[in-house]
């Protein structure tokens, strides 16, 4: 199943007040669920590092988890990632491999699996299972992703993830808003990073904010001088499209699929006849890459850009992140924003 950001999300305005009489059924189920797997959580042996958000989709925990990983394993630590597998087929743990089928494994783990991470990333039958296996095959940390709202397993560190543009909309619950949980749960966090082009504290926030730029990557220097038509299957869209003209590029289209979309030969050869018009070439997120085939877009060129984190931005994480453990091996290494 896939599914489009609801257009009432950000304002109060009819007709988010529609869904209003919904939300007390979705906090009752999610507030009994959650009290549910906070009875036992399951202690992992090794320190676990939390990464989620408070709302549904798109804030930017993908290139945040990479990110951590990428550190920790230049420290010299053997990382597992653990993901939530949305939409993989997988029902007992597995570790994902570049090569997995995205519909096995979901495109997110695939995504982190490509990134050249020297971490594994496991899905399939449940967190406790996965973070069980991990430690078994000899990882030395866990990091669980998306996993805020989802306390069965314990975590020395949790870490918030937040889109400085969209924040937390009309900070109303499902279905009536973005929220999975209200800004009060926000205080079970160590600490939130927000993320955005110039981001800078948030109101809304009451706990420790380390605010992120996001910068040009290396993926963009290959991409020619033409116009592009830009498109992509996520939470929030016009946050890719908005990082591209920030860039510089210059969009002659965009066009916006589902979030976790399974694309089509139909979408390719219509993407191809929409750059053709344009004369332009076709620009995507990794996440969406994933799940192309080699000729999707026939011969129209195709580029995969990956929004990087500045590096400097990041050395407040470092110091939360060792004070759940060791010191570094290397003292003065700074991890790429991304893998």
């Amino acid at each position: 199943m896939t599914w489009r950001t609801p257009t009432h999300w950000p304002s109060r305005a009819f007709p988010a007040w529609l869904w209003l009489p919904l939300v007390p059924v979705y906090w009752l189920g999610t507030t009994l669920q959650r009290w549910y797997q906070q009875r036992t959580p399951y202690r992992a042996p090794v320190p676990v590092i939390s990464v989620g958000n408070l709302t549904a989709g798109g804030s930017g925990k993908t290139p945040v988890v990479s990110a951590i990983a990428a550190y920790l394993s230049q420290q010299g630590y053997r990382v597992a990632i653990v993901g939530h597998g949305y939409q993989a087929a997988a029902t007992a743990p597995t570790l994902v491999t570049a090569e997995a089928d995205p519909r096995q494994v979901g495109d997110e783990a695939l995504e982190l699996a490509q990134s050249y991470c020297a971490a594994q990333v496991w899905v399939g039958g449940g967190r406790r299972a996965c973070a069980a296996a991990a430690t078994a095959a000899g990882a030395e940390v866990i990091i669980l992703d998306d996993a805020f709202s989802h306390p069965y397993i314990a975590r020395d560190l949790d870490l918030l993830v937040v889109d400085h543009h969209s924040a937390f909309g009309n900070r109303w619950l499902l279905p009536a808003g973005p929220l999975r949980e209200g800004l009060p749960a926000q205080h079970r966090a160590d600490a939130a990073l927000v993320l955005g082009l110039q981001p800078g504290p948030l109101a809304a926030l009451h706990i420790p904010q380390i605010p992120v730029r996001l910068v040009p990557s290396a993926t963009l220097q290959g991409l020619p001088t033409k116009p592009v038509v830009a498109f992509c299957g996520l939470g929030l869209p016009d946050k890719f499209y908005r990082y591209l003209r920030a860039q510089g590029l210059s969009l002659a289209a965009t066009h916006s699929f589902p979030d976790h979309h399974a694309y089509t030969a139909a979408d390719g050869a219509a993407l191809a006849q929409l750059a053709a018009r344009h004369h332009a070439v076709l620009v995507t997120t990794p996440k969406d890459a994933v799940k192309l085939k080699r000729d999707f877009a026939g011969d129209t060129p195709l580029y995969v850009v990956r929004p990087a984190l500045a590096a400097a931005d990041l050395l407040p994480l470092w110091a939360l992140v060792h004070k759940v453990l060791p010191p570094p091996v290397a003292p003065g290494i700074v991890a790429p924003a991304t893998c």
